[in-house]
Order: structure tokens, then C-alpha cells, then sequence
């Protein structure tokens, strides 16, 4: 059994690229940038203080749930599992899964990575990736009963899916404002000791790069993983800007902020300045400050949302 249109874009925030995925098997009519501004990812940023990439997927989903819900999608997660974990447990799992997806229902994990879980034959379950390459932690395929693939230590996260009725847009757009606003001033309810989220997360990073630990890769990939959300934010306000005329100078303004934060968050990435230190928290402060300011506007975006057509 195959859901066979479901294919995996390569996103760097590779949850968003399965919740993609999804959105358009529902057949939902957002654009990417509403997916990323409706959900609240593209204002996420969660930062280790070595710089650990895991915490681009170790903070708190709940709000995230249920910012998603109110773009039509319903996102279940059934918990982490392993190799270690029972097999009458793992067996309950991959019946729950086949199960929805023989009413076309997809379904997904992480491990190492988001992936969408697109079918099953008679072997196991089938896996649609971000990118072709894969490794031990990034399974093409599971196998029932072994999940021989994930290897002794490695842990899976699993996920179903659904369609539900979402909000009014206005609602919906509203509510993300707001959850941005959280993210940015709340980090303690939005990730978990020791990273920080939003206003906390950009001095945590410019430390980070200025102590002993090796933050090459871990600041490569947080710098890609948050410029793209930030572009998405970029994209999201200038929708906004279209869809609410009330809003349009006020939205096509943090439009071009965000579209600048992206851009910095990108050159931070680049290779060429791993060892130029000073100029990597430079970039940070000016990141740090652009975002404060536009999160400070937000306030005033969500009156003209409430109060104007």
C-alpha cells in the first residue's frame, strides 16, 4: 500500500517539509509561507549553548500543535520508541500505522530527521526523505518487527495525522501573531533547560561562538535551519499585507525586516566565516536587534487585524 503522490520537499526545516507534504494531500489551499507563519515555526528559534543542532527539534510542540490545528491539521504524536521497546508494543504501533494508511492517511517520524511515512509492503514500512542520501539514523524503509535499520541506540518518534476544520483566517492569523510574541518574550515555555528560545536564544549563540566548544557545524545548521524560517516569515507578511489591505504598510514593512534577518542568518552560514568570529556575533546582534523590533510591532499589527477589514 503506497500513498504514492507523497513526496518529501527538501526543506531544511525538515518538519515543516512533511507538514507540506501533508497540507497538500488534505488538499489545503495555504502557501508554504502561511504554512510557516500560520504554524508559528517561522518565529522558532531554539539554541544549545554548545550549539548542538538538536535543538532545532527539541523544544516545546504543544503550542505548535495546536497553532497547526487551526490551519486544518491535527498532528498526533504516539511517542518515542526503539529497538528496545517491546515487540508487542512496536506491533501495536505498526498495525496503528498500516491501519491509517489504508484510508490514505499519512504518517510520519523523526529520527535523525522528519520523514514521511508514505506506505508499507509486506516487509515493512516505506519512508519518503528530504534528501536521496540516508544513513543508519535515516531509514528508506523500517522493518516490521526488527526495525533492523534504526540501529541499537537510535531512537523513533512517531506521528498520524488528520484532517480537521481549522479558523477563520483572521483568527488564525491573530493567534499566530500572538504565539510569535510568546515565543520571542517566553522562552521557558517553549523550550527546555539548558537552550533558549527567542529574545534569550541570540545571546546564548553569540557566547557559544566565542567559547572553546567547535561550533562549526552546529552553527552551520541552526543558521540554515533559522534563516529559512525567517524567509518563510518574510513571505508570510507580505501575504498578509495582500489578503488584509489595513495592513499593508505595516506588513510589507516587517516583510522586508524579516527578508534582512534571513539574509544575515544566511551569511552567518556561510563556510567562509567559520573562523571569523567577530563578525559572526556582529551579524547575531544585528539579527537580535531587527527581530526585537519586529516583534515589538507585532502588538500593533494584531489591533489592525481586530479592529479593521
Amino acid at each position: 500500500m503506497l500513498i504514492d503522490e507523497l513526496v518529501v520537499p527538501k526543506y531544511h526545516a525538515t518538519l515543516m517539509g512533511v507538514l507540506s507534504e501533508v497540507a497538500g494531500h488534505f488538499r489545503s489551499s495555504f502557501s508554504r509561507a502561511m504554512l510557516y507563519g500560520g504554524s508559528g515555526q517561522a518565529f522558532m528559534v531554539n539554541i544549545h549553548p554548545t550549539l548542538n543542532s538538536n535543538s532545532i527539534y527539541a523544544w516545546n510542540h504543544a503550542p505548535f500543535f495546536r497553532a497547526l490545528a487551526g490551519l486544518g491539521i491535527e498532528m498526533i504524536d504516539h511517542g518515542t520508541f526503539s529497538r528496545g521497546t517491546s515487540l508487542p508494543t512496536r506491533r501495536a504501533l505498526e498495525q496503528l500505522l498500516a491501519d491509517e494508511l489504508d484510508t490514505m492517511q499519512p504518517c510520519a517520524l523523526v529520527s535523525g530527521e522528519y520523514q514521511l511515512i508514505s506506505g508499507y509492503d509486506s516487509t515493512g514500512l516505506v519512508i519518503s526523505q528530504p534528501w536521496t542520501s540516508h544513513g543508519g539514523r535515516r531509514p528508506r524503509h523500517l522493518s516490521f518487527g526488527t526495525w533492523s535499520e534504526l540501529g541499537p541506540e537510535v531512537q523513533a518518534r512517531f506521528f498520524t495525522f488528520r484532517k480537521v476544520v481549522g479558523k477563520d483566517l483572521r483568527g488564525l492569523v491573530i493567534d499566530s501573531l500572538q504565539y510569535a510574541r510568546s515565543l520571542y518574550y517566553e522562552s521557558g515555555k517553549h523550550t527546555f533547560a539548558p537552550c533558549a528560545a527567542g529574545a534569550e536564544a541570540y545571546p546564548l549563540w553569540a557566547r557559544a561562538l566565542q567559547g572553546p566548544a567547535d561550533t562549526g557545524h552546529g552553527n552551520w545548521w541552526n543558521a540554515t535551519v533559522w534563516a529559512e524560517c525567517r524567509a518563510m516569515a518574510s513571505g508570510y507578511f507580505a501575504e498578509l499585507a495582500q489578503l488584509f489591505p489595513a495592513t499593508a504598510e505595516l506588513g510589507m514593512m516587517l516583510a522586508d525586516e524579516y527578508a534582512l534577518i534571513a539574509s544575515d542568518l544566511s551569511a552567518l552560514a556561510d563556510p567562509e566565516m567559520l573562523s571569523r568570529v567577530p563578525e559572526k556575533v556582529a551579524l547575531l546582534q544585528s539579527v537580535a536587534l531587527r527581530e526585537r523590533n519586529c516583534v515589538a510591532a507585532l502588538s500593533d499589527l494584531v489591533a489592525l487585524l481586530q479592529h479593521k477589514a
